[in-house]
């Protein structure tokens, strides 16, 4: 009788491993073809923020690189062929997902400003940093300018809400909505055109030691800056049509 029960009890620890197992092949597996989000990871403005020059990663610190790449999609139902279709009224979604590909987290300087569309070298000789857009007809070498967004100047001493840490091997993404209005300012007109987005900071940040409150006194940071990533990075281009 006992050795019965424990085949009995036996077999149900089997059962439930495999059952567990399952579960977990299926949320590994099927969830992110279901959810594609899940793929392109959290929106990278919700992501951590630093807490300070006494809180790094050292595997980000020793890395030389800290490699990471974008992708840029465009989100829209009504393609032409591979071509995705930007309707009369509609505006232009876009989404640029950084993949985080280092062993180490990588700090990024993101704000929810609006988006830059312009030459990117240009803007960079201007010393404007984050995110940048390129959007260009597919038979000209021109590069719109949308001169009612300005861009952030690159700063020394960066707002900690600005930053977001992206986990190693991770992946976040930014959404951008280009308007008709803004395609209007910027004399875009129905046809052709490539989009590609630029990731650009030059300076890791100079990290500010918190004031003493009464006769505390001020605490002295581990680092010297904020290791902020530097660098700059480009996505893919895309095709797209403007009816």
């Amino acid at each position: 009788m006992r050795r019965a029960r424990r085949a009995v009890v036996d077999t149900d620890n089997i059962i439930l491993i495999l059952v567990v197992v399952g579960i977990v092949l299926v949320a590994t597996l099927g969830l992110p073809v279901a959810l594609p989000d899940l793929q392109q990871g959290a929106r990278c403005t919700n992501l951590p923020s630093p807490k300070g020059g006494n809180h790094q990663s050292l595997l980000a610190l020793a890395s030389d690189n800290q490699d990471m790449t974008l992708e840029l999609t465009v989100v829209t139902e009504q393609v032409e062929g591979n071509i995705p279709i930007v309707e009369a009224g509609d505006p232009l979604n876009v989404r640029v997902t950084f993949n985080n590909n280092d062993v180490g987290p990588i700090t990024l300087y993101l704000s929810e400003d609006d988006r830059v569309v312009g030459d990117f070298e240009a803007l960079a000789g201007q010393g404007i940093v984050g995110l940048v857009f390129e959007i260009t007809p597919v038979d000209s070498e021109v590069t719109y300018t949308d001169t009612g967004v300005t861009g952030q100047i690159q700063p020394q001493v960066f707002e900690l809400d600005n930053l977001h840490i992206l986990r190693a091997q991770g992946r976040c993404f930014v959404e951008a909505d280009f308007t008709r209005e803004r395609f209007i300012r910027m004399n875009i007109q129905p046809g052709e055109y490539e989009i590609k987005a630029y990731y650009r900071n030059a300076y890791e940040g100079d990290y500010i030691p918190p004031t003493p409150a009464g006769n505390n006194p001020t605490p002295t940071p581990m680092f010297e800056n904020m290791n902020v990533w530097v660098g700059r990075v480009e996505s893919n281009s895309v095709r797209f049509i403007v009816e």
